[in-house]
């Protein structure tokens, strides 16, 4: 499964992660999950629900299940004035 970072996570672990994942499908918790297993450093940041997951052009909750074949975003909080 390919996955995009931006912001902070980017600066952390590079724009994209190909990650293996169990099974047929998966839940974008266990997707952070697995990258916060993986890239320690990161833990903080991707369980962190201000960062929020998308799929092609939809927002996705954490249950929402993944095909292997989607690839999946992750954008953290933007602040701006």
């Amino acid at each position: 499964m390919d996955v995009r970072l931006y912001g902070r996570l980017a600066d952390m672990l590079g724009r994209e992660l190909r990650l293996e994942v169990p099974g047929a499908d998966c839940s974008v918790a266990e997707v952070r999950s697995r990258i916060a297993e993986e890239h320690p450093q990161s833990r903080e940041h991707i369980l962190s629900s201000r960062v929020r997951a998308c799929v092609g052009d939809t927002l996705v909750s954490d249950t929402h299940r993944l095909k292997t074949s989607e690839a999946l975003e992750f954008f953290p909080p933007v602040s701006g004035g």
